[in-house]
């Protein structure tokens, strides 16, 4: 009985073995699912870095808006007019010193002035922004799916206790009728093996996902990144053209406050200077805002492609991306051979 229970175990542990053969494909797979939760996740940064952008466009324009209004109230009326130079004169108007209103002679001095929100502007932007997150998000639900653990139906679920005692039938014919103990050796021993290889068909129906994916969408983010740039820079331009204004206001505060006859207090004329560079400091900062949101979106884009070049049949990798793949098959083989080790002492009794 020992040598017949021997030889099934010993079939069954070959035919096992065999099952650790395809890893070469597992271990790409692995590749192919990290590169899609990399495209996934850049594709949301990129997403919520042009949201924070386009925002602070949008609050730079009301910011100037104001500044101009309460700088000088003739920018606050209909048909006001921007003043190409400022009137910086210590015996200028309070009124009209940065705007003047509209006749048919002021276009001469500068250029009309908008005080209407820009957030109707923005929304070809935003939709662009909402078709790369759904790409995104389609790739990163594909691998971030939530899925039952292969080795629970085995260790404590009761409707599924049949299914447990076939699992264990196909490995050991001789098993008695009666169900084991969920601690029973062999259990575990079984369920951490199919556990393992339900990681591994996992993977592999997750490339299938990605495939159907991609070959949904033939032009990737392309299609998305490229006009999603021109609006960008189009909208840095503005922002730039607004803080610009915001700095000329300040500027010319600041200038009227300095030459002031008798002199304004220390203080008053400190607050001036510390308010013109604390405008100049920030116009410094939010210029970096717009290259590094660039730099995300090419992130999308190299990531994209990447994701595109592993998901062929026969990828062409790079010499780290072998060196990965190659470490990945290794430790998975380690893995797959300590269970089936663990599979085989159980069914001896050792």
């Amino acid at each position: 009985m020992t040598r017949q229970f021997c030889s099934k175990s010993t079939a069954a542990f070959a035919l096992l073995v065999g099952l650790t053969v395809p890893l070469g494909g597992c271990a790409i797979n692995k590749l192919r699912t990290d590169y899609a939760s990399t495209v996934g996740s850049a594709a949301i940064d990129a997403h919520d870095g042009a949201q924070h952008f386009l925002g602070r466009v949008e609050r730079e324009r009301q910011e100037t808006n104001i500044d101009l209004a309460v700088a000088d109230p003739a920018c606050a009326q209909i048909h006001s007019i921007l003043r190409n130079t400022p009137d910086i004169r210590v015996n200028r108007p309070d009124i009209g010193f940065l705007c003047v209103v509209g006749d048919d002679n002021s276009n001469r001095l500068g250029y009309a002035l908008s005080s209407i929100p820009i957030t109707d502007d923005l929304e070809p932007t935003l939709k662009l922004l909402d078709a790369l997150a759904a790409y995104g998000n389609g790739l990163s639900s594909i691998i971030d799916g939530k899925h039952d653990d292969a080795a629970k139906p085995l260790l404590d679920a009761l409707d599924l206790a049949h299914a447990a005692q076939d699992a264990l039938n196909a490995v050991v014919p001789d098993s008695p009728n009666a169900l084991p103990s969920t601690s029973d050796a062999r259990v575990v021993a079984a369920a951490n093996l199919i556990n393992f290889l339900g990681e591994l068909l996992q993977e592999a129906n997750d490339v299938k996902k990605l495939r159907s994916y991609v070959l949904a969408h033939p032009d990737g983010v392309q299609s998305i990144i490229e006009p999603l740039r021109r609006q960008i820079g189009s909208w840095e331009r503005a922002r730039k053209g607004d803080a610009g204004l915001r700095l000329i206001v300040v500027a010319a505060e600041a200038r009227r406050t300095l030459d002031l006859r008798p002199l304004a207090s220390a203080q008053v004329r400190r607050t001036a200077l510390e308010k013109f560079y604390a405008q100049q400091a920030l116009a410094h900062k939010e210029a970096q805002i717009e290259p590094a949101l660039i730099a995300l979106l090419d992130a999308v884009v190299a990531a994209d492609a990447d994701l595109r070049r592993v998901l062929k049949d026969h990828p062409n990798l790079s010499q780290s991306e072998r060196a990965q793949v190659g470490a990945l098959n290794r430790t998975r083989i380690i893995i797959g051979l300590g269970h089936l080790t663990a599979l085989a002492k159980a069914l001896r009794g050792v």
